[in-house]
């Protein structure tokens, strides 16, 4: 593949990839079509995991299927977020009236600090990762939910067997990330024995998503495409030879969903390993310089990260999840890296292309008002007509030649005059929340509505243009502001048909990225908007 630079960007050229012949949403379609819906509660939504799960649950079963919560403002460009709620999960009570008063069944407890910010502020990890973790399944237990808290490779340690690491083994980590995650999988289980909770958990490698790095050893993984595509090379914390398990980010919503929709009788345990594939620093720069030739990647080794990654395991043994509930990952590196250079871009080009649009419907809702304040005047007073360039040179003319047909042709021009831009008003406004809700059905009628005035304005110019043969001076006027709406109007079709064009391609990429087969996409990096 071929690259550029644009404005000191590295830019990726056009690339396709051949689709599969397999139902990309197979996976999520089966469990939402044989499962009943659930309730879900999303603790710690908004970060690395929480967005994404949230939009497989609503693909699967609506919106209403699922409450968002964290303990930070909602970001002004969450579109994809629904039903958001402030949670504090330190305290018991608010955990408990939202699950009451939402008939929550389900929780998925994301709410944690990951390996490195944990070791930076040791008691809050404690707080939030343990006591957090107590008062989830205090509820759970109270109100017989079902229960899902993430474990972590980081629950293994330097004297883990390093490769194939299985399921039952010595877990002696060496954060406090990792010894707060042994000790939710141990209560998780004690409160399954105990209490009958129905609580799952899974042992996750580094997970690689588009969402911006949080503090993870691993997260060098993600920041290395960012890396890749705004400077072209990326510098590691880790050494080129650091082996760890990964897993991309929509092989491991399908984990989680797959895991919660098994039956409670063929989980043979309650904690699972899972995993995609393993890698080192060097071996996904090979990957990126086969999308990218000229990237770059140098070391700038960080002993705290480098010292809980050599504590960890190279790579996972995942066959009981294999074998008890059907996990199987359908993401390798290169299919990983396909992906996220294509999530990337999308998300690089998204922010010009809504500015664009907001732009041209802010001028159009001016114009719209402007053309709908007009005739209303002249139709309200039809005397102030007579004072136009226009009336005085051709109008005045057929007005004495048959009045009273001369007025009902006015009336009705204004008439559909005020109605044309009331509708194009209504339809702009329908698009800018469409752009906003990312809704495509929001945009259309805008579409409709412009296409039928282009057509009215086609009609015009061709009978002014007929008109103006004659060498009447008014109608070469007239045709003038006629060709200029046309232009406004068409400039505004083609600017809304691209925008249309490019949510759609990003929905579909969203949807199957969100499904087992992303790499059967066709991705196209357009940069033409």
């Amino acid at each position: 593949m071929n690259n550029l630079k644009v404005f000191g960007r590295l830019q990726i050229a056009k690339r396709s990839y051949s689709p599969l012949p397999v139902d990309p949403l197979l996976r999520f379609k089966t469990i939402s079509q044989t499962q009943k819906a659930p309730k879900v509660l999303i603790t710690g939504s908004l970060g690395q995991l929480g967005r994404g799960l949230n939009s497989v649950y609503k693909y699967m079963y609506g919106s209403e299927c699922v409450v968002m919560s964290d303990i930070v403002r909602l970001p002004a460009n969450a579109t994809d977020v629904s039903d958001y709620n402030y949670l504090d999960i330190l305290n018991q009570s608010s955990i408990e009236e939202i699950v009451v008063n939402r008939n929550i069944d389900t929780i998925v407890h994301f709410s944690a600090l990951l390996s490195a910010v944990g070791e930076q502020n040791v008691p809050l990890a404690l707080q939030v990762n343990c006591r957090g973790v107590e008062n989830i399944l205090q509820v759970a237990a109270k109100h017989k939910l079902r229960v899902f808290i993430p474990s972590t490779i980081g629950a293994f340690g330097p004297t883990t067997p390093r490769e194939n690491t299985p399921d039952l083994t010595v877990q002696c980590p060496t954060t406090i990330y990792g010894v707060s995650k042994v000790y939710a999988e141990r209560l998780g289980e004690y409160f399954n024995h105990r209490f009958g909770v129905d609580f799952r958990s899974m042992r996750f490698p580094g997970i690689i998503s588009a969402t911006k790095p949080g503090g993870g050893t691993t997260d060098y993984a993600i920041q290395i495409f960012y890396d890749a595509l705004q400077k072209g090379k990326h510098t590691c914390y880790l050494r080129p030879d650091t082996r760890l398990p990964m897993m991309y980010d929509t092989d491991c919503m399908a984990s989680i969903i797959q895991l919660l929709s098994a039956e409670s009788e063929t989980l043979k345990r309650r904690t699972y390993n899972v995993t995609g594939f393993s890698f080192t620093p060097e071996e996904i720069a090979d990957a990126i310089r086969r999308v990218i030739p000229s990237f770059e990647i140098d070391y700038d080794i960080c002993p705290t990260r480098q010292a809980i990654a050599d504590s960890w395991p190279m790579s996972l043994d995942d066959s009981e999840a294999r074998k008890d509930w059907g996990w199987n990952p359908e993401y390798g590196l290169e299919e990983t890296v396909q992906v996220m250079f294509a999530l990337l871009r999308r998300e690089e080009d998204k922010p010009t292309k809504i500015t664009w649009v907001y732009i041209h419907s802010g001028i159009s809702i001016v114009t719209s008002l402007l053309g709908i304040t007009l005739g209303l005047i002249l139709l309200v007073r039809t005397e102030w007509h007579e004072k136009l360039f226009l009336y005085r040179l051709t109008l005045a003319y057929l007005r004495r030649s048959d009045p009273s047909k001369y007025w009902i042709v006015y009336r009705v021009f204004f008439g559909v005059w005020i109605a044309v831009h009331s509708l194009h008003l209504v339809t702009i406004v329908l698009t800018v929340i469409g752009v906003h809700k990312t809704n495509l059905k929001l945009l259309k009628p805008q579409l409709f509505v412009l296409v039928f005035q282009i057509g009215l304005f086609i009609l015009g110019i061709s009978s002014l243009f007929v008109y103006s043969m004659t060498g009447t001076r008014v109608a070469w006027l007239a045709l003038f502001v006629v060709l200029f709406h046309t232009l406004f109007a068409s400039t505004n079709l083609y600017l809304l048909a691209k925008f249309h064009r490019f949510l759609d391609e990003k929905l579909m990429i969203l949807r199957d990225i969100l499904s087992a087969q992303a790499k059967s996409v066709h991705f196209k990096d357009d940069s033409s908007f």
